[in-house]
């Protein structure tokens, strides 16, 4: 079964890590952890908001 993405959601999952990020609790090897997710998770975005863009130029055609 395909998971369905949720752009709404991985934007809130992003505040979080960037709100981590953005303190000064994180041991150096939990910023890294968090950053590599963050920047995953931004990849996937611009997959999906590509990919919409791409679905909205072909219906208007």
């Amino acid at each position: 079964m395909t998971k369905k993405f949720e752009l709404e959601k991985q934007m809130v999952t992003l505040d979080s890590i960037i709100m981590k990020l953005e303190s000064d609790d994180l041991p150096l090897e939990s910023q890294l952890l968090e950053y590599e997710n963050g920047m995953k998770i931004i990849k996937e975005c611009r997959d999906y908001i590509e990919k919409t863009e791409q679905k909205i130029i072909d219906l208007s055609k």
